[in-house]
């Protein structure tokens, strides 16, 4: 073998929607939060009794509850709009872990490129690995694409080439 690593999948509704997920949900925490911190410095000014305390508590986390679900449903139909775009061939993917960099191909031929001098760093969740690019971005890789066998090498070459910044499972 010449120190590759290889796999192919096809790309799911799923495996979009949770790669935009786990990114988002940084960006949707600093929105809430500062859409909580307004609502209060807003409401604090008006509270002049226990009954307006209340109400005004109750109002918050009503509009807070309606704010988050709105986002989170606005979400998943806007990532499920773009990930329904791609053709069948689009959504074939393959995947070579090598020691030098990571090529990833669809079935039109299109392939990205990544030096690992670019890989921030690399988190394995259930599903996928993602890899953080500089200077912002990201890879996400679902683990299916590999076999189970070559998992642990696909660990072990992420782990030499990121050191303490590839937070991965155990083998």
């Amino acid at each position: 073998m010449d120190g590759v690593i290889r796999g192919s999948t096809t790309i799911t509704l799923g495996d979009q929607l949770r790669a935009r997920w786990n990114r988002s949900t940084r960006y949707a925490t600093l929105v809430l939060a500062i859409v909580i911190a307004a609502m209060v410095a807003f409401d604090l000014r008006r509270i002049d009794t226990s009954l307006d305390f209340a109400i005004s508590v109750f109002a918050a986390l009503t509009t807070v509850l309606l704010f988050v679900g709105g986002y989170l449903l606005f979400m998943l139909i806007v990532f499920a709009l773009l990930a329904l775009r791609l053709s069948k061939e689009q959504r074939a993917m393959s995947y070579e872990f090598g020691p030098e960099n990571i090529v990833m191909k669809d079935g039109t031929g299109a392939m990205t490129t990544t030096p690992w001098t670019i890989v921030r760093r690399a988190r394995e969740r259930k599903n996928a690995m993602t890899l953080d690019v500089k200077p912002m971005g990201f890879r996400y890789v679902p683990k299916r694409a590999f076999a189970a066998a070559e998992l642990p090498a696909l660990r072990a070459l992420v782990k030499s080439k990121l050191g303490p910044l590839a937070r991965l499972r155990s083998s």
